[in-house]
């Protein structure tokens, strides 16, 4: 199965954040990714498939301080390590609680 989304990413400062929303209307809230470097984020981009040009695209944009938002076509694996699913909020309360 493969997920069909977008990537936002903004620069911060030396860090890149890193946000993924689902085309799906019912697919799960992720949450977002701190790269701590640029080698770091094209690391992301690698296993997640982006080809070259779109790399390339998105770290000029990146550099000129722009928001930069491109599809995303990946396999889950790569999804759930990089963007794990959101925990609702009643399991976060309970998690906090403990």
């Amino acid at each position: 199965m493969i997920e069909a989304g977008m990537l936002s990413i903004v620069r911060r400062g030396t860090t890149y954040q890193v946000r993924y929303a689902s085309a799906n209307p019912q697919g799960v809230d992720r949450q977002p990714y701190l790269c701590p470097n640029e080698d770091t984020l094209l690391t992301l981009f690698q296993h997640c498939g982006l080809d070259a040009w779109s790399m390339q695209q998105t770290r000029t944009e990146l550099r000129q301080g722009r928001l930069a938002v491109l599809p995303l076509v990946c396999a889950p694996g790569p999804m759930q390590v990089y963007f794990p699913p959101m925990l609702p909020v009643s399991q976060t309360t309970a998690h906090a609680a403990a």
